[in-house]
């Protein structure tokens, strides 16, 4: 007996990752999904609905190497401190051996800095600054998309385009506000030395003054505002714009809140403005690689997409098929994985860069329009990072 048992040992030591978790019992690889359901709820759910599509299809497909993907969802609040909370739960407790979501950039700061001191693998929806995600002592933290000074560059090329000389800005008081702000004026400057900013206003997320907010900017005289609020804060703001008859003519730019998408749409509803530079998703994609997903995306739920269930769907292919190609739950065979992964996605192939720990991707850029109370996105164009490095 105890040469079997020796013999069984040494077995399970050779073996590999799963192997030792017995794949003919079919048991589920979990992954750990954190999103502010509560605090962010336009970006939160449409991201699930998205990342569940990507699920059921690989389940349906037998799963990763004969098991099934199981998603633990998790509500982060849009707070850090939760976020590394529910990382540690979702890891040390329930068994995920890959974390992915945490949306708002303060809180994907924290759990991808969390990610690194533990070694466990980390996909995030959006990157913050370049720096943070490239930096060399981040290992285990991956974004899903360019990091905020290569898709910042698509307005400030816009931007430099305009006859426009005085710019201001009104963000959210929070790691993406300051990122973002940063990025745009350091873009614009680059490519519009003659360009000043005349004010800057970061309220509290959630707590927004919207009418102080605006009086302080309309007492700037700005030509046009990069505003990046986003949920009720960006209603407030758009409320009281047209109550104190604020820039309803000139040039608005919003990078956060993905205005042309059609949850948000919804949202804004007979605030939409017109004329406002934005992020969303055509509603014809037609000729586009997002056009297969859109028409399941609308057979399912009866509706279109908005850009974060592509944003869902994208991500979890990349943790499927970083983990199909890991075979192991491993985390470092994981990370290694994901470090390289390339799959056929709604944007198109995206392929990982394992210096800059995230992918070359596109988006589409366009306008607001409300016409005869109808909210549209209007006069959008297909962008890549990669022609928007330089000018």
């Amino acid at each position: 007996m105890k040469k079997l048992a020796a013999l069984v040992a040494l077995l399970l030591l050779a073996a590999p990752t799963w192997a030792a978790d017995a794949p003919n019992t079919k048991e589920p690889i979990k992954v750990g999904l954190m999103m502010p359901y509560t605090n962010g709820p336009s970006y939160a759910f449409p991201f699930r609905e998205g990342s569940d599509m990507a699920v059921e299809e690989a389940n349906l497909a037998g799963g990763v190497n004969g098991h099934p993907i199981e998603v633990l969802s998790r509500d982060d609040k849009a707070d850090p401190a939760v976020g590394v909370r529910l990382a540690e739960e979702l890891v040390r407790r329930d068994g995920a051996v890959i974390l992915a979501g945490a949306t708002f950039n303060h809180v994907g700061l924290a759990v991808g800095t969390w990610a690194n001191q533990n070694h466990i693998p980390f996909i995030k929806e959006y990157s913050g600054a370049c720096e943070k995600v490239q930096a060399p002592s981040n290992k285990y933290w991956f974004s899903s998309f360019p990091c905020m000074e290569r898709f910042i560059s698509a307005y400030a090329q816009e931007a430099a385009s305009r006859p426009i000389k005085r710019w201001a800005i009104i963000a959210p008081n929070y790691e993406f506000g300051r990122t973002i702000s940063e990025a745009f004026k350091k873009e614009l400057s680059r490519r519009r030395p003659d360009v000043v900013f005349v004010a800057e206003r970061y309220p509290t997320v959630g707590k927004i003054n919207a009418q102080e907010e605006i009086r302080a900017l309309k007492k700037a005289d700005p030509e046009a505002i990069f505003n990046n609020l986003f949920e009720s804060d960006l209603v407030q703001y758009l409320r009281q714009a047209t109550n104190l008859n604020f820039c309803q003519n000139c040039l608005t730019m919003n990078g956060g809140s993905l205005m042309g998408s059609p949850n948000v749409m919804r949202s804004l509803g007979d605030v939409y403005p017109t004329g406002w530079f934005v992020g969303g998703i055509p509603g014809n994609v037609d000729g586009h690689p997002a056009k297969p997903f859109v028409t399941a995306y609308i057979n399912k739920h009866k509706k279109g997409p908005d850009l974060t269930a592509l944003d869902g769907y994208t991500v979890m292919l990349m943790v499927i098929e970083s983990l199909r190609q890991a075979n192991s739950t491993d985390p470092e065979k994981i990370t290694a994985a994901l470090s390289k992964v390339s799959v056929d996605t709604p944007y198109g192939k995206v392929t990982m860069d394992p210096q800059i720990k995230q992918p070359a991707t596109g988006f589409w850029l366009g306008y607001t329009e409300r016409k005869k109370d109808e909210n549209r996105f209007v006069n959008y164009k297909w962008h890549t990072t990669g022609e928007l490095t330089e000018d």
